[in-house]
């Protein structure tokens, strides 16, 4: 695995630190493969699946210029002009990292899925919800960190009422080392971790080969565990790439991962 795996007792920088403070505010996975397409732009998407969109659903904007007007959202005091959020997509409509995206599977164990992808400051949007945006903006802002290079997809159920809720979660893994390690927080944090230096340390998880990949298996325990999504972690890594799967499935976990890249 990358560095940013592979250390023992990963250590928290400001952004992430930020990153568990927000992701604390919510038993509740941040990010869903299927959230209700009625949800308003103005506010983040709920972690409450609901029916998939049309295939006509439009294709997300650009992610965000951090030009937007301070203040926006987010809790006061932050020392950061807040980036313009009014355009990013409500999770299923964004197509922003189409690359991310077509690693994905689109059919696990017969059933389709349904993939979506955001970029840059709507993943942050996105994850840390209006309220701990400004604190995370702030953060990330004084990093040197391009948002650019942040790129996320997910895979899960296209058919709420009859498809199991598994998922795949996927980011691109940028070439700057703290972006790097922020990509794999929010990653994380979106599947419903809650203990990041736990979840980034690989002692914690058990190792495996799963469709020609090497796997680390984690605990239930480690995601939250709810009406819409259940299972165990399994986090694959490419050259490129970061995956991590949930299911309680082990078949449809070995059909999903032998899609994966190489």
């Amino acid at each position: 695995m990358a560095h940013q795996l592979r250390r023992s007792g990963w250590a928290m920088g400001v952004v992430v630190a930020v990153l568990v403070a927000t992701a604390a505010c919510s038993a509740e996975p941040r990010i869903s493969a299927s959230p209700p397409v009625s949800t308003p732009r103005s506010a983040p998407p709920v972690s409450t699946p609901g029916s998939a969109p049309a295939a006509s659903a439009p294709a997300a904007t650009a992610a965000p210029s951090a030009t937007g007007s301070p203040g926006a959202t987010g809790s006061p005091g932050a020392s950061t002009a807040l980036p313009d959020t009014s355009d990013c997509p409500t999770a299923v409509a964004g197509h922003q990292a189409p690359d991310v995206e077509a690693t994905l599977p689109k059919r696990v164990a017969g059933r389709a899925l349904t993939t979506w992808s955001v970029a840059g400051w709507c993943w942050l949007w996105i994850t840390a919800g209006d309220d701990g945006f400004a604190g995370l903006v702030d953060a990330v802002s004084g990093s040197g960190i391009d948002v650019a290079d942040l790129r996320f997809g997910v895979a899960g159920r296209s058919d709420v009422a009859a498809d199991p809720p598994y998922f795949v979660f996927g980011t691109a893994k940028p070439d700057d080392p703290s972006a790097n390690e922020l990509a794999v927080a929010l990653l994380l944090s979106g599947a419903g971790v809650d203990d990041l230096a736990a979840a980034t340390d690989l002692a914690t998880y058990e190792q495996a080969t799963i469709g020609g990949h090497t796997v680390y298996v984690g605990k239930p325990a480690m995601v939250t565990q709810s009406e819409h999504q259940r299972g165990t972690p399994y986090l694959v890594e490419t050259a490129d790439l970061l995956f991590l799967v949930i299911t309680d499935d082990e078949t449809w976990a070995a059909d999903a991962i032998a899609q994966l890249p190489a």
